[in-house]
């Protein structure tokens, strides 16, 4: 009765070993895939004030008289 006690409480701590896995795996998978989403939104912010300096330049130059 002990041997089959002895075997339950390993197969709770294997089964507990692999919960604990699984949980730091998809937090890993988790925080990879923010890091490439910060990624990308930080190209497109990136260019967006680029293009908002470009139209304030060119408001610049309409508000002087010139043609851009």
């Amino acid at each position: 009765m002990q041997r089959v006690a002895e075997i339950a409480q390993l197969c709770f701590y294997l089964l507990l070993s692999a919960a604990v896995v699984y949980v730091a795996i998809a937090a890993g998978l988790t925080l990879e895939r923010m890091n490439k989403e910060m990624d990308r939104n930080a190209i497109l912010h990136q260019q967006m004030l680029q293009d908002h300096l470009k139209d304030l330049k060119d408001h610049e130059r309409i508000m002087q008289g010139r043609t851009p």
